[in-house]
């Protein structure tokens, strides 16, 4: 007797989209590509279950973006191939559906909310759920618990369902709405796809229905207490590491289509935000130049002469800032007083949605384009311009350096492209 069960993975985007009778006729291969595009207005706040999937889809709106892609200024090449990019990314992603999802009887698993129907063997994943392909590749980082086949589904042992239904038996309330996605321990997955979850679990948690949610960082608890869901544990949050079942579980949809954000909804999500952290819908009068450094973090993704470019700024008034060793309150209130931003990739930089629209955002680069920067500045309309970084391979690593004078000129260009 197999002592595994295997799932089919299935997209939501693709299993879990109406199609209604008035749209136009398409070829199945662009249906596909689109998914969740193709669902009419007419499904608007009306539940859709398609029959087999134990599932449904409750729309509730279309991914919107701004007309212009001019936010994007084109100071150098690589500022120009990120615009390319990010054109396409955009076009493929606009009209895609937003709403929720909801699930009957299904297991939470781990600490990323993977969603498992056991009784139908679906393993559901999905941009919408924040759960792309590759994240179902580092989830198998847990051998012998489980693994994906080459045929498309995901093998799973009895024993840790056995344990889930074991841990879940005479639980009240028995549905949940669901928190954890890929990224849920990243600062930045928080202000882009966990943020609406939170704003989603408001809406639907009550006396019959509890938050699901894994370990959280002190910067999570301070987002969750902005939404009243103060961890840990009250009793509308129940803390899963390794997961449980439920009869019922509740998940909205990221609000964006691979790395393109909706604009209309973040924006009110971050302004309710910024209101929630700082107590005021205003900004300072008073402005301030920051550099958003890495140097103090954990990382690989470092500048070897981090230590010269913070001097650079520091003699020339900029403030140095090190986002980990703040409050999300304190974070909060100096992004609200940017006049320019500059600042190493990665998530310390996505603390621009608390700047004014129209703030300046120079991304150094450590040999990727992270598109998250361009949506975050479109739906804010913050100029913003890349600069790369020159790389070299060691036994230990990859090290990155940043020359000055490279620097100062590309500073210059956003800053007389963005007057």
């Amino acid at each position: 007797m197999s002592e595994h069960i295997e799932f089919e993975i299935r997209d939501v985007s693709q299993a879990l989209s109406g199609v209604s009778p008035r749209l136009p006729e398409m070829p199945a291969r662009q249906f596909m590509q689109r998914g969740l595009n193709a669902l009419h207005p007419s499904f608007s706040g009306k539940p859709y279950m398609p029959e087999g999937t134990g599932a449904s889809f409750r729309h509730e709106g279309y991914l919107r973006l701004n007309d212009s892609l001019d936010f994007i200024r084109e100071i150098n090449e690589e500022t120009s191939l990120a615009k390319q990019k990010f054109s396409g990314l955009a076009s493929s992603a606009i009209n895609a559906a937003c709403g929720s999802y909801e699930f009957f009887d299904c297991y939470v698993l781990g600490n990323q909310g993977l969603i498992l129907d056991v009784r139908r063997r679906i393993c559901w994943i999905g941009v919408p759920l924040g759960w792309e392909p590759h994240h179902l590749e580092m989830f198998m980082c847990q051998p012998g618990l489980f693994e994906q086949t080459q045929d498309g589904t995901l093998r799973c042992t009895k024993a840790l369902l056995q344990k889930m239904d074991k841990a879940s038996r005479g639980r009240s309330p028995r549905s949940c709405v669901v928190l954890p996605i890929p990224g849920f321990r990243v600062y930045g997955h928080w202000l882009i796809d966990v943020l609406p979850r939170l704003a989603h679990a408001t809406r639907h948690v009550d006396q019959s229905r509890v938050v699901c949610t894994s370990g959280i960082a002190p910067w999570g608890k301070e987002l969750a207490g902005c939404y009243g869901l103060v961890t840990p544990e009250p009793p509308q949050v129940l803390s899963l590491m390794e997961g449980a079942r439920w009869e019922s579980i509740m998940a909205g949809t990221t609000i964006r289509s691979s790395r393109v954000i909706d604009a209309n909804r973040a924006r009110k999500l971050w302004s309710e935000l910024r209101l929630a952290l700082t107590g005021s819908a205003r900004y300072p009068t008073a402005r301030k130049r920051l550099y958003i450094s890495r140097s103090k973090m954990p990382t690989d993704r470092l500048f070897a002469n981090a230590d010269e470019i913070e001097a650079f700024f520091r003699n020339r008034g900029w403030e140095v800032v090190y986002p980990e060793t703040l409050t999300l309150k304190a974070q909060a209130e100096l992004f609200a007083a940017a006049e320019f931003i500059v600042g190493d990739d990665g998530s310390g930089l996505h603390n621009c949605i608390f700047s004014p629209p129209g703030t300046p955002m120079l991304v150094l680069n450590f040999n990727r384009i992270n598109q998250y920067h361009s949506t975050l500045a479109q739906a804010l309309n913050h100029p913003l311009a890349f600069l790369n970084c020159e790389s070299a391979s060691t036994e230990t690593g990859t090290t990155y350096e940043l020359h000055i004078g490279k620097l100062e000129s590309a500073i210059d260009s956003l800053l007389s492209a963005a007057t």
